[in-house]
């Protein structure tokens, strides 16, 4: 290969490349793959024709692999090319006057869209927001149903509110332990609620579940079968009695909101059984909270 490389500055390239090549035998359709490129760059370069490449800086490009491949000295062939085209050995640097900067263009070409699987986790967390939203409205919707019923009642019979007795439990005869009692608010809501005072009346006995109401709550009571013994939104100032054999099942709305006493014992919600202001919790007959 060291004959090749004794070619002066004065020769041409492409003659150079196309005797290396012919030299090592290889057809010039197999030096273009072994190069990965086409077999036309090889042609041009061959035959002087470097006005095929779109810049000097490619034509060297293509000499320099050609050359190293071809086992010829990239400088000399490159020093061929650059005396034959009589040009300058590194381009010269224009100075370019830059436009006025498009920050509408610059900002649209940074700007990148979400993937296609954010844009499904977004979707999805619309859907459940919406769901929750209607859930919730719902809910308000029924509870204010309820109480407009149970508003309904309270007006037409003030003073008295009736216990609920389950279907298997024979009926009682009206008592002075069902009557509700009357306890005064004060004038001032921003002073602090009314004492909480249990009449004397109310029956102590052990199947009777008292609900007492300090500020406006939801309160229900189900039987050990399951069947609802009492379900009402309980105001303040309002004594409920519930009566039935245990245990029952409890749910306050909020536990700071009503007192429950099972007979003549206040019944003390631990706080494994609230969740935020709610509770629900088993009550035996015996005060036992399951």
């Amino acid at each position: 290969m060291s004959g090749f490389g004794s070619h002066n500055d004065e020769g041409e390239p492409g003659a150079m490349l196309r005797e290396a090549r012919l030299a090592l035998g290889l057809d010039i359709r197999k030096a273009a793959a072994d190069m990965h490129v086409g077999a036309v760059f090889l042609e041009a370069m061959e035959e002087n024709r470097f006005e095929a490449f779109d810049a000097p800086v490619y034509a060297k490009g293509f000499l320099r692999k050609y050359a190293t491949m071809l086992g010829l000295d990239p400088g000399i062939v490159i020093s061929c090319y650059e005396s034959r085209s009589g040009g300058p050995r590194e381009p010269t640097l224009i100075p370019v006057t830059p436009a006025a900067p498009k920050t509408r263009a610059r900002w649209l070409a940074r700007l990148r869209w979400p993937s296609r699987r954010a844009m499904v986790l977004l979707l999805g967390f619309i859907v459940l927001l919406g769901g929750g939203y209607w859930y919730s409205g719902y809910r308000t919707e029924h509870a204010r149903d309820v109480s407009t019923v149970a508003r309904a009642v309270d007006v037409a019979e003030p003073t008295v509110a009736a216990p609920l007795v389950p279907a298997d439990v024979p009926a009682q005869p009206a008592t002075a332990a069902h009557t509700v009692a009357a306890i005064p608010v004060t004038s001032d809501p921003t002073g602090p609620p009314p004492a909480a005072v249990l009449p004397t009346a109310v029956d102590p006995a052990a199947d009777t579940i008292t609900i007492l109401g300090i500020k406006d709550a939801w309160v229900e009571v189900r039987a050990s079968d399951g069947s609802r013994l009492f379900y009402d939104h309980v105001r303040a100032g309002e004594l409920r009695s519930v009566r039935g054999q245990g245990p029952w099942g409890v749910y306050l709305s909020d536990t700071a909101a009503v007192e429950v006493r099972l007979g003549a014992h206040v019944v003390d919600v631990p706080a494994s059984k609230r969740t935020g202001s709610e509770a629900r919790f088993g009550l035996k007959s015996n005060g036992t909270i399951l």
